[in-house]
């Protein structure tokens, strides 16, 4: 599959966000990204030193807060497209808790 028909095809808008959030990508130590916004097919993260190259898999750690309990999600995505200020990630392995804990994360993007 080609690159590009990731960056140009989206399953639903993407929502402006500032979160915290964790990228494994098979270093010795965890980076600390910020997530810039999301979609429930991936998310835009802010740039960091030598970030993976595009169709690198990883994983993405993040928190949510609904009010009554806090969760830590980490799910599986892959590098579709780096450049100056960030890179983006496409999510990989659905199920119904990362549809639940994105939507969630869309919710709170947007109130």
């Amino acid at each position: 599959m080609e690159t590009a028909k990731y960056t140009h095809h989206r399953w639903s808008v993407r929502r402006p966000v500032a979160l915290d959030a964790t990228l494994y990508d098979g270093r010795d130590v965890p980076v600390q990204v910020e997530i810039q916004n999301v979609s429930i097919g991936g998310v835009f993260i802010d740039t960091i030193p030598l970030i993976p190259n595009s169709e690198f898999p990883v994983l993405l750690g993040f928190l949510t807060n609904d009010g009554k309990e806090v969760n830590y999600h980490k799910l599986s995505a892959r590098v579709v497209h780096t450049g100056d200020t960030g890179a983006g990630l496409m999510f990989e392995d659905y199920d119904g808790d990362t549809v639940a804990a994105l939507r969630q994360v869309i919710h709170q993007a947007i109130m």
